[in-house]
């Protein structure tokens, strides 16, 4: 056992301990390790250059905290054939680039960068990699899924359907806000006279939330002649570590027939769903 601290009998805490802690306080690093800066681009010549930072390497003991100053790395050969060029900091916090090959694991992974066969240079290297940063655990994760219907003119069904589906994992127990977001009006596809436009009436969709197969809440949500982004939603569901899945049904209930819309030169809103991450549950 350790701790992070001395305890009643004067122990220090050894360099084990800080490493668990630093692993239990960032369990996401294996996956994103960089905490801040980091950034890496190609040169003139056949090094690559990056920016200040710090980030997380994982040992057997957990996880330490590495920092670097900027800088450029040593050359790398040039390829003969299309290469990956992984560029990532270790244990001693020098920056290296694993050129075709795979960095050692537990690797503070910068960026992965694409040399095609016959570079003279770096500058021509293409990005490959989608940069994640270490997260702190209790930190909001932000969205866990979403989707997106960009659509032109159609009609909502006066039966049950299912609007979205949104798939997420997380580690820990979590409280999540579910959102549905769509414009819709009573305007038909067709053109009216403005004369007639005065007798389209409002109207009203039903939603229901449901996580993983149960009905959670359902909302009425109205709507009317006016192209207006509409909102519908739940907040603080607890969830517990794993893997979820909330469905999200629609129908229209009342009133009006309504049309949704998405897209064109205005950029209507269209579709979308979306789970977010609050923050840990106690």
């Amino acid at each position: 056992m350790g701790q992070f601290g001395l305890d009643d009998a004067l122990s220090p805490t050894v360099p084990e301990d800080m490493q668990r802690v630093i692993q239990a306080m960032y369990p996401t690093a294996s996956t994103g390790p960089i905490m801040i800066g980091g950034g890496v681009a190609g040169r003139s010549d056949m090094a690559y250059g990056y920016t200040a930072g710090a980030g997380i390497v994982g040992t057997a003991h957990g996880g330490v905290i590495v920092t670097w100053l900027a800088g450029q790395t040593a050359p790398v050969p040039q390829p003969a054939t299309s290469r990956l060029d992984i560029v990532y900091v270790g244990l001693d916090g020098a920056v290296r680039v694993a050129a075709g090959t795979a960095p050692p694991a537990g690797s503070c992974v910068l960026d992965k960068m694409r040399l095609q066969a016959g570079s003279t240079s770096t500058a021509s290297a293409t990005r490959e990699w989608d940069k994640n940063y270490a997260m702190p655990y209790g930190g909001s994760e932000g969205y866990l899924d979403m989707d997106i219907h960009p659509l032109t003119n159609a009609p909502v069904s006066r039966t049950w359907h299912t609007f979205s589906t949104l798939d997420f994992t997380v580690r820990t127990d979590r409280h999540i806000d579910v959102i549905a977001r769509q414009a819709v009006t009573s305007y038909p596809p067709a053109s009216l006279p403005d004369s007639d436009m005065r007798k389209l009436g409002p109207g009203s969709m039903l939603y229901a939330f449901n996580l993983d197969g149960v009905l959670m809440e359902s909302m009425e949500v109205p709507f009317d002649r006016r192209w207006t982004a509409h909102y519908a939603g739940c907040r603080a569901w607890k969830v517990q570590a794993g893997t979820h899945q909330i469905r999200i049904d629609r129908m229209c209930t009342w009133g009006a027939d309504p049309v949704r819309f998405g897209g064109g030169v205005d950029k209507f809103v269209g579709e979308m769903a979306a789970v977010l991450d609050v923050g840990v549950a106690e």
